[in-house]
């Protein structure tokens, strides 16, 4: 699914729901490269064969995993050497910004990570803050006070289920003026940010979900689409979200690959 479809308050989504590299060009031009595969080998296979690009290159979420999240606490080494293998094709591409869904150590429990790597180097680090999943909190830590950056002018990131925290915020600060909730959306979404790059894994089930409601495919893109609404309703400096997503077994969906714009 493509091209352009209107949702409330005058913001606008694209889609490309396939596993895929889709470009997409944000506010100021810039060039954001989405490489949405499934899994490790299908993005690594992407990355190396990716012609000579500019801007962002990025991953969806916890792209160098290696199975079940329950493994990845014992997959260090093979975590490692598959960031060896990005920062190897960081290193062709100069002047590149590549973003990398992965699991980073050294703190108590592994946290669920977007990398950054300019010329080979990793340059930066942001870590997820919240998660839903009872399975992802018994492997990894989570820091909601980290502030959102990527360290350029106007843009940040966000992972996962970091976006449905900051619509809660948001909902809560616009319908009660709760300078606390206010508080904690600007830890998720600065005020000054403008376009907004969303890492993910998005149609992940959870036990509490009653199949028999709705369909998996209205639940995951209705929630989707309310947070962004919700999201850009109190971020008014925020003109753009670029998702970069994939889809595993378990979701019965395809990705959620989008680009959601505030009318110009």
């Amino acid at each position: 699914m493509s091209g352009s479809q209107a949702l409330e308050g005058g913001i606008s989504v694209r889609y490309e729901r396939t596993h895929g590299v889709h470009n997409f060009t944000m506010r100021d031009k810039t060039l954001l490269t989405a490489i949405s595969a499934p899994n490790w080998p299908e993005y690594i296979e992407a990355l190396e064969s990716l012609p000579d690009t500019k801007g962002y290159v990025v991953s969806p979420e916890l792209i160098t995993a290696t199975g079940p999240l329950e493994l990845i606490p014992r997959n260090v080494d093979v975590i490692s050497s598959r960031g060896h293998r990005i920062e190897a094709v960081s290193r062709s591409m100069p002047g590149v910004i590549m973003l990398v869904g992965t699991a980073t150590f050294g703190k108590p429990k592994p946290c669920v990570s977007v990398v950054t790597y300019e010329s080979g180097l990793k340059v930066g680090q942001q870590d997820k803050k919240i998660t839903f999943s009872k399975k992802e909190k018994g492997v990894f830590g989570f820091d909601d006070q980290q502030s959102a950056t990527l360290n350029t002018i106007g843009k940040s990131l966000l992972i996962c289920a970091d976006l449905i925290g900051a619509a809660g915020n948001a909902n809560v600060a616009q319908k009660y003026n709760d300078k606390t909730a206010q508080e904690k959306l600007e830890r998720f979404i600065s005020p000054a940010i403008t376009s907004l790059i969303l890492v993910s894994c998005w149609g992940v089930p959870h036990p509490h979900h009653n199949e028999g409601m709705m369909t998996r495919e209205e639940r995951y893109r209705g929630t989707l689409e309310r947070c962004v609404v919700a999201v850009m309703k109190s971020c008014l400096n925020l003109q753009e979200i670029i998702m970069v997503d994939r889809a595993i077994p378990a979701s019965g969906t395809q990705p959620y690959n989008a680009h959601f714009k505030r009318a110009a």
